[in-house]
């Protein structure tokens, strides 16, 4: 099991049932039922919850549904993107699922500690609220999918929605922090720090020259805590010598004299597009990636949109029909479906993952790119089999990144470093107890 940490800094084993660590490239088996879930037409419409970013794609997804299923009914209600009546919305919203009501289908996005506003989204923690039994376990209607296939699913990925019961969130789209250099611009290519215990024992790496990494640090770790036993999973002195190790990798981001830049420096999910875009990316020039490396020295995704089912929806079968459509490799690929002619939910237009992840279905990022050589292609495969965790954001990422950017960068003084690291990871136990 993973070593986690009571208040007391003693430490004990613990088995972190969510998220079995195992390669990026499983798949879980997957045998199509005899029996498919078929949607059955109703009284009440199928009311789907959405952020209004994906209003659109939300409403491509039904009107296939509707075309394939003739006579079933559904709605949408939104979050809106503005923060106000977000929250009036998401309060009502909170108030409905209390009372054992509110939308069938959830399609959400996660909130990314980067973003601007303090709006945690309808479930600040998706891991943690599956324990309160707000989702519907999904397995059994997924062991009888019309259109998904599982078996294209990484294990990995689909970790993050489940807990030791089984699957209650089905992820859909990640991301994790990348940067690309042009190999000439580094002085040692060859000597890149695959782990974090690495990159904070040498803080002066080129790599960091222009890459923010103070940015990403809450990437830096694997799970953060175990829900089942209320801990956290690291130490004290563990959490602060992270913080200050990142603050000291972080300063050579500000060298004023450094004129050699990353060619890509973000989330993963938009290189694809730099790539098309920048005139920097030059075919025949030797590029070098790298990931932000966690604790375990691999790679930590997070989850960026996600969906599930009202444990309280009284149409569960129409609502997984629902996900089913969303998850059919027609719509993940862009095919779409074909009836009478006329294409529906083809294209980007019902899919969730533009500007916001990676699809996981994707594998690899650049395998299909013209302008990337095999040796970038097996760079970027290379990185991608080193994901060995794949997890939410929460309200504790957002704590970390704002440890990070309430620490001064152009200090000498370790105590005030310390004691804001300190004030941090006692806020983090307090979450724990929410």
């Amino acid at each position: 099991g993973a070593l986690s940490a009571n208040k007391d800094n003693t430490t004990q084993n613990s088995t972190d049932s969510n998220l079995e660590e195992g390669s990026i490239n499983e798949t879980p088996e997957f045998v199509r039922s005899d029996n498919p879930i078929e949607a059955v037409p109703g009284d009440e419409p199928l009311v789907i919850c959405t952020e209004e970013i994906y209003k659109q794609n939300v409403r491509a997804l039904v009107d296939a549904w509707k075309v394939l299923n003739p006579g079933v009914k559904a709605s949408i209600v939104v979050i809106p993107r503005d923060e106000e009546k977000a929250e009036l919305k998401i309060a009502s919203l909170k108030t409905e699922l209390m009372a054992g009501e509110g939308p069938d289908v959830f399609i959400l996005k996660a909130k990314q500690p980067l973003e601007e506003g303090n709006l945690t989204g309808l479930f600040p923690d998706p891991q943690k609220a599956i324990s309160t039994g707000v989702f519907l376990k999904l397995d059994d209607y997924i062991a009888r999918a019309k259109y998904m296939d599982p078996s294209t699913f990484p294990s990995l990925i689909l970790n993050a929605g489940k807990n030791e019961d089984g699957q209650y969130i089905l992820p859909y789209a990640y991301d994790y922090a990348l940067a690309a250099y042009n190999t000439s611009d580094l002085a040692h290519p060859d000597q890149l720090p695959m782990s974090w215990n690495e990159v904070v024992s040498e803080t002066d790496s080129d790599i960091y020259q222009s890459l923010p990494i103070y940015i990403y640090y809450p990437q830096i770790f694997t799970q953060l805590a175990d829900y089942e036993n209320d801990l956290l999973l690291f130490d004290e002195d563990e959490f602060v010598h992270n913080a200050l190790g990142c603050i000291e990798a972080s300063q050579n981001s500000f060298d004023e004299n450094n004129d050699k830049q990353a060619i890509y420096c973000g989330l993963a999910s938009g290189l694809e597009l730099s790539i098309q875009r920048e005139r920097a990316w030059k075919e025949n020039n030797a590029h070098t990636f790298w990931a932000l490396p966690n604790t375990d020295g691999g790679v930590t995704a997070c989850i960026n949109v996600y969906t599930a089912i009202n444990s309280h929806t009284k149409q569960s079968e129409n609502a997984f029909s629902f996900l089913d459509l969303v998850y059919s490799p027609q719509v993940l690929s862009g095919e779409g479906f074909c009836v009478d002619e006329k294409y529906y939910a083809n294209g980007d237009s019902a899919k969730m993952d533009w500007n916001n992840g990676i699809l996981l279905t994707h594998g690899a990022l650049g395998q299909n790119m013209a302008q990337l050589s095999d040796e970038d292609k097996a760079q970027l495969q290379s990185i991608y089999n080193r994901i060995n965790c794949v997890r939410f954001n929460t309200d504790m990422d957002q704590s970390l990144f704002d440890m990070i950017m309430q620490m001064p960068f152009d200090t000498e003084d370790n105590d005030q470093l310390q004691s804001i690291a300190e004030e941090t990871y006692n806020t983090l136990w307090m979450k724990m107890a929410e």
